[in-house]
């Protein structure tokens, strides 16, 4: 019995840690393409200026790391709610006042997202259509700019997550303040 226990401790462990990565696999891939960019960047002005022979294939590369890391950090962003926002003025209003602009908030922003999402995903179809690719290393502008899409619908998840934890943390603020006002 010791050992089921163990393995199944284990399993879970393992699951967990699995699930872990999972969910932040869009801010390990922003790491790591952050650092492959620097790594390029630093490269290529030694190539350059020292050397005097630059990489020539970097720029794309830069391009590609640049387009991904801006929208796959921006899912990130939204999930940590670190996204930058004015607050001086909900502040001031009371709790309910507070929850009104966060619903509003949250609805013109999964529609904002949502038409670039489907603005996005028409730009990606006619690049693949077209064929394109770049200059040097002729990698398909599909797989470049495919992360707007991916990044927005990334953003949408997020967001909705932390959307309704907040709501359900009122909820439950809001019953506990009802709760002590019948008592």
């Amino acid at each position: 019995i010791q050992h089921i226990l163990w393995e199944a401790r284990r399993t879970m462990a393992h699951e967990k840690n699995a699930l872990y990565y999972l969910k932040n696999l869009d801010l390990i891939v922003t790491g790591a393409s952050v650092i492959v960019l620097i790594i390029l960047t630093f490269a290529n002005v030694i190539c350059r200026y020292i050397i005097n022979s630059p990489i020539t294939w970097c720029e794309e590369v830069q391009l590609w790391l640049f387009v991904w890391i801006t929208f796959l950090g921006a899912g990130a962003a939204f999930r940590s709610n670190s996204h930058v926002s004015i607050e001086f003025l909900v502040d001031r209003l009371p709790h309910l006042g507070q929850r009104v602009i966060e619903i509003i908030d949250y609805i013109l922003v999964v529609a904002a997202l949502s038409f670039v999402t489907y603005a996005s995903g028409l730009i990606v179809q006619q690049m693949e259509m077209m064929g394109r690719v770049t200059n040097i290393l002729h990698i398909p502008y599909t797989l470049i700019y495919i992360a707007v899409p991916i990044g927005c619908l990334i953003m949408i998840v997020s967001f909705t997550v932390t959307f309704i934890e907040r709501m359900r943390q009122f909820a439950a603020s809001h019953g506990a303040l009802e709760k002590e006002a019948n008592e």
